[in-house]
């Protein structure tokens, strides 16, 4: 998890694709970002999506989900886009070309704009539920 408290942003360019302000928690800002890198994972990424969304409809802080698409050859993004009628803060941002795992991560991250990123495979549902426990601790003031 990254912790943007005291750092700021980071610079690079990225352009999101869909998502907008609202949705998912309360709040203008979200608290939490989660950043999942898609590779040809279509299914993959909707199942981590319907228990991700779930997990978050039962908590108090505001998040976003990026979900970023790196040149797949699936339908992810057609996925993605029926998951954000759901969820108005639910980005998915495309790479052009093929960029790799490092890339599609670094995209998503510079585009978060919650103050904790969590960067998190297709998989990560099941572990979901730690991101409280995570935050939790940083405001204790872990690092």
């Amino acid at each position: 998890m990254l912790d943007r408290t005291n750092d700021g942003r980071r610079g690079g360019r990225v352009d999101r694709v869909g998502g907008e302000a609202g949705g998912i928690g309360d709040g203008d800002e979200p608290r939490v970002s989660i950043v999942l890198p898609a590779c040809d994972g279509a299914l993959a990424i909707s199942r981590t999506l319907n228990r991700v969304a779930g997990y978050l409809e039962s908590v108090p802080w505001s998040s976003e989900v990026i979900v970023v698409d790196d040149a797949n050859r699936d339908e992810t993004q057609a996925v993605v886009a029926k998951w954000q009628d759901r969820f108005d803060r639910l980005s998915i941002v495309t790479h052009k070309r093929k960029r790799g795992p490092g890339a599609a991560a670094r995209s998503g991250v510079l585009l978060a704009k919650g103050t904790f990123v969590v960067l998190a495979e297709t998989g990560f549902a099941a572990e979901a539920k730690q991101v409280e426990v995570l935050l939790g601790s940083l405001q204790s003031g872990a690092d």
